[in-house]
């Protein structure tokens, strides 16, 4: 495998990650069956050349392929660098090349340094589950000082502010506070090794297209190519963490 990071500001930086076909390709023939067994061009389910598969529904394995690795690749690349509170913005680039390579291309941020609070020794007074939760979030936010970058909140607003819209301070607060509580939660989960996983991430999407009565692989692809999978996994991982340390004391 081999990673390249580019600066381009104080904050923000290039990832580009190339890794061999040999990584990837038990992931790309898993996915590859999948698609063998549909009807298409005129094709009846389960009798279409591989070929024909291959190129037709290219864009949709490079998709499946690169939701596996990215993730992981990302993260490992961040480890070996000391990097341990990155934050992913976007993708740039997806490439798939059967045979030889997978290869993706991206920005992400990373945030100031931050000092943790005592958070094992954090009291909280509230019983009921959603209110610890509550409870735990303020805490973690009055207790951990960030000097939050423009950058940062203006990822966050990406994702909050209604297009069109002029953005409120009270609006811009309440953003940068959410990825302020990301950043510390992502900061606890790295020292407590609690993480979540491909299968977690997957049965997220499930649950949310069950509740949005949309398609799953339909909804998987949107998060993909919409850049909004980073959001919903750091959100995921966070409420993991907050979980987690929320049961600390538990009254």
């Amino acid at each position: 495998m081999e990673t390249i990071i580019k600066e381009l500001s104080e904050y923000e930086r290039e990832l580009t990650v190339t890794a061999p076909w040999s990584m990837v390709s038990g992931d790309y023939y898993v996915s590859l069956k999948k698609y063998l067994k549909r009807a298409f061009n005129g094709h009846k389910a389960g009798q279409a050349p591989v070929g024909e598969v291959e190129a037709h529904f290219m864009p949709m394995l490079t998709l499946d392929v690169l939701a596996i690795w990215t993730r992981p690749l990302f993260l490992k690349a961040m480890i070996e660098r000391g990097i341990d509170t990155a934050i992913a913005v976007k993708s740039l680039e997806r490439e798939l090349k059967k045979d030889e390579y997978m290869r993706f291309r991206m920005i992400f941020i990373v945030p100031p340094h931050i000092s943790l609070p005592d958070y094992a020794n954090m009291k909280l007074r509230s019983t009921g589950r959603k209110s610890r939760l509550e409870e735990a979030s303020h805490w973690l936010l009055r207790s951990t000082h960030i000097d939050m970058p423009d950058v940062l909140v203006d990822v966050e607003l990406r994702y909050s502010a209604k297009a069109g819209k002029k953005i409120t301070e009270s609006e811009r607060k309440k953003a940068s506070d959410r990825m302020k509580l990301i950043i510390i939660l992502r900061q606890i989960g790295f020292n407590e090794g609690v993480e979540i996983t491909n299968n977690e991430i997957v049965e997220r999407i499930k649950l949310i297209a069950a509740r949005s009565e949309v398609n799953y692989e339909q909804l998987f692809h949107f998060f993909i190519v919409n850049n909004a999978m980073w959001r919903m996994v750091d959100t995921f991982q966070a409420e993991k963490v907050l979980e987690y340390i929320s049961c600390f004391q538990v009254p």
